[in-house]
Order: structure tokens, then sequence, then C-alpha cells
């Protein structure tokens, strides 16, 4: 089971690690051209690394549309980078098949949620997993910003209702059909 989440920067994912380094788990997000390298993966339990830019559609104003998956066009359309996408339905689905799968385990551990500062994609899949599990959530971030991704809450939903619509074996889909985070709104950069 997973006893509490923590969002951080990447700079800071170490401050966070627990004495007992195979207690930890690990959600790594990044930007493909980040120049910051990732932690040290052998101090976790395992990991999820995932790379997508920190960007929303409200970034862009809230008429515009943008696909659940998007394609490489559209992704460079967007980006005007090779290699960088935004974040997916398909990336939501690993990052709730991976939580998920670590909720049900009997031993207890930490997550650790990281992006480059901590306050947008990490601060996003906390308190999105947070309220769903009822579980304790906090981040590192020195000036106490808090500012989740839209997309990013909209697509963990939806990955997540998608994942146990039709499931009768007592997960949370209630508080998720209640939990409509996607009409937050906060412009991240």
């Amino acid at each position: 089971m997973i006893n509490h989440i923590t969002h951080a920067g990447v700079l800071h994912v170490d401050d966070v690690v627990h004495a007992d380094n195979r207690r930890n788990l690990l959600i790594s997000i990044l930007d493909f051209n980040s120049p910051h390298d990732r932690p040290d993966f052998s101090k976790f339990e395992d990991v999820l690394a995932l790379s997508f830019k920190d960007r929303c559609e409200e970034d862009y104003g809230h008429d515009y549309y943008w696909p659940d998956q998007p394609t490489a066009n559209f992704n460079y359309s967007l980006l005007r980078m090779a290699n960088e996408n935004v974040f997916s339905l398909a990336d939501a689905v690993k990052i709730v098949d991976f939580v998920e799968r670590w909720i049900k385990d009997p031993n207890e551990f930490n997550l650790i949620v990281h992006c480059k500062s901590g306050v947008g994609r990490s601060a996003a899949i906390a308190e999105f997993f947070g309220i769903i599990h009822n579980i304790p959530f906090s981040g590192t971030d020195p000036r106490g910003r808090f500012m989740p991704n839209c997309r990013v809450s909209r697509l963990l939903t939806k990955a997540y209702h998608n994942k146990y619509n039709h499931a009768s074996n007592g997960s949370n889909t209630e508080s998720v059909q209640q939990l409509d985070l996607s009409k937050r709104c906060y412009i991240t950069s």
C-alpha cells in the first residue's frame, strides 16, 4: 500500500528519499530534452519514467482542443521540438496501472513523484491519487507553489474511470465521478 505521496522537483528527490530506500516508489517525469538528469533509480523499489512537457490546453486558450492521444505531428506543431510530447491518455494509463498495482501491495511504500519543479505535473498526480485513495500528500517547493496541470488531472480521471468503469471490485469509482479536477484551471509554465 502507498501510505504517503510527495511531489517534488527533480533536484529535491534525494531530500525526500526515506532512510529505508527499498520502501520508496518513484514516478519520474522530465521533458525529453531536459537538462537535468533523472534521480538514481537504484534507490527505489520500482520506477515509472515518463517524458512529456508541462503543457495543457489552458496554456493556449480555453477553446483549443487537444486529442487525448496526440500524434507526433500534433506534438511537433504545438511544441516545435522533435521528440517532445504533451501528456497523453496512454501516459495516464501507465500511471494509473503503476499506482494501482502498488496500492494493492500489502507492504507500505512512499510514492515520490517528480517533475522539473514539482508543482505542475507531479502535483496533479499526487493530488489525484491522494484524494481518490485518501492518502496524505505533500510537496517540497520552497515557495509552497501548487499548480496541478489540468490536462494531467483530466486524463488521469479518464484513465482511472475507464479502468474501473465496469469493475465491481471495491474500487473508488464514486470518488472519481465526484472528483472533477479537470475543470480546475491553472496556467502552468
